[in-house]
């Protein structure tokens, strides 16, 4: 039962990784400084701004920052982790390691709790737009990966949203927030979505 939450966040001196987490899209937090200083990938650029934005998550990943080589540091999460990644050899300097651990912990906590923040939102069901004279007509974009989705696809069988199989099969289930089905049925593509 993880986080339904991909983010990764690193000095944009750090080269990128080989291939950021399947899914994601670069997120501007609309930091001025924050968004010089680091690159953000996530699949929820709401809840990455969310999670970044408050004054003691930019201290803390400050404080981590300097106490790391400049390009040191990488943080990491998905469904199943939390990864915070300092390279530097902490083990002989325990005030780094433990200002390391009290930091990675503090933004643990802040995460679990804007995530289940977020959670407990629950679904906004919007009527059609009304500027589409014809709305079954409009194709959906997967909400993992946000490309469109066309062809065969599946659709959830609780709240039957949309979804590539594939980007199904990676999620582990719906995608929807508050939305917990497992099960999904395909989609042809003769059949509207």
């Amino acid at each position: 039962r993880g986080l339904p939450m991909r983010l990764e966040l690193y000095p944009r001196r750090r080269s990128a990784p080989p291939q950021t987490p399947r899914g994601t899209r670069e997120v501007q937090t609309e930091i001025p400084d924050f968004d010089r200083l680091y690159a953000v990938h996530a699949n929820d650029p709401d809840i990455a701004r969310e999670l970044v934005a408050p004054s003691f998550v930019l201290a803390a990943l400050e404080q981590l920052r300097q106490l790391s080589p400049p390009a040191g540091l990488l943080l990491s999460i998905n469904p199943e982790r939390l990864l915070i990644q300092v390279d530097r050899n902490l083990g002989s300097n325990f005030p780094a390691l433990d200002a390391v651990t009290r930091t990675a912990l503090a933004l643990h906590d802040h995460l679990q709790t804007s995530v289940a923040r977020r959670l407990a939102e629950g679904i906004n069901v919007l009527p059609p737009d009304q500027t589409d004279p014809n709305p079954a007509t409009t194709t959906p974009d997967c909400p993992i990966c946000g490309d469109p989705i066309q062809g065969p696809h599946v659709a959830c069988d609780s709240c039957r949203t949309p979804t590539h199989a594939e980007c199904w099969k990676y999620a582990g289930g719906c995608p929807t927030y508050g939305c917990k089905q497992k099960l999904a049925s395909p989609i042809r593509p003769s059949t509207p979505p």
